[in-house]
């Protein structure tokens, strides 16, 4: 993971500046509307662009904390999202058709992956088992029963005699 987020940071365009015209209190529809008009999102660049005009902020500390705002206001809009459920600190994915139909997991992944390229927040709310599924890839994740958050579900596995998957 640390050799793909230094690659991702060497890859960014220092010269390129990308504005993003957020609304504070509706946060994640502007930053997904300037990720689909984003001329470099694609699968080379995605997560390279800079977020903010830093010759408009007077001080250098004034364009990290605006940075800092704007990915805390994303992960919180994503960690209060149905698209994860489960105890604080511990949410895992959670399979939800309009998320899916307007591509919200994707831009949940670029965001989460540019707030941490960028030096942004990390996303806390990630049960373990799902930052090993990130982190080491999903066939390298071996999850227990406990680790499912749907009361149905885990019901069912209970029944069939499912301990581990």
């Amino acid at each position: 993971v640390e050799d793909i987020l230094q690659s991702l940071r060497v890859g960014i365009n220092e010269e390129e500046v990308i504005r993003f015209n957020l609304n504070r209190r509706n946060v994640w529809d502007g930053v997904v509307r300037a990720t689909m008009c984003n001329p470099t999102n694609n699968n080379e660049n995605a997560g390279k662009a800079k977020l903010f005009n830093q010759q408009k902020c007077k001080r250098s500390s004034e364009f990290r904390r605006a940075i800092r705002d704007c990915f805390r206001l994303v992960l919180q809009h994503i960690t209060n999202s149905p698209m994860f459920d489960g105890p604080e600190n511990q949410h895992t994915y959670v399979l939800k058709n309009k998320a899916l139909n307007n591509n919200s997991y994707f831009y949940a992944g670029q965001l989460i992956a540019m707030s941490i390229v960028h030096r942004g927040p990390s996303p806390h709310f990630f049960a373990p088992v799902l930052f090993q599924a990130v982190a080491l890839g999903p066939d390298n994740v071996h999850a227990a029963i406990e680790d499912i958050t749907d009361p149905d579900i885990k019901c069912q596995l209970s029944e069939v005699g499912v301990e581990h998957m």
